[in-house]
């Protein structure tokens, strides 16, 4: 019945020209279309990775950690968004386990 179904919110991640934002918090820098910081040895943007695998923990002890939507993102990125950026936080998110994507741009 779709009265048992519970709602899971779906987590945002955004990209605009000069920062990296999960659920309109600001987690990483980008400069001249370029992340500010490094990635570590694994690829990962170490700010992205600690905020969604604070998140994913947090869901799992709140039990709400249940079917492909909790696993999914949103993630709007500015037109001009170059694609290297876009590809780490896309592997950024997946070794914090979010592996469903929705994409969407950001016009300005």
């Amino acid at each position: 019945s779709s009265s048992q179904v519970r709602l899971q919110i779906q987590l945002t991640i955004s990209i605009t020209q000069t920062v990296i934002q999960v659920a309109d918090v600001p987690v990483a820098r980008i400069t001249k279309g370029r992340l500010a910081d490094p990635v570590d040895e694994e690829g990962r943007i170490p700010a992205l990775y600690a905020k969604l695998a604070s998140i994913k923990g947090n869901r799992a002890q709140s039990e709400q950690e249940q079917g492909p939507e909790a696993s999914g993102i949103l993630l709007l990125a500015d037109k001009n968004t170059d694609s290297d950026v876009v590809s780490k936080v896309l592997k950024t998110a997946g070794y914090a386990g979010f592996v469903n994507i929705r994409f969407g741009v950001i016009a300005q």
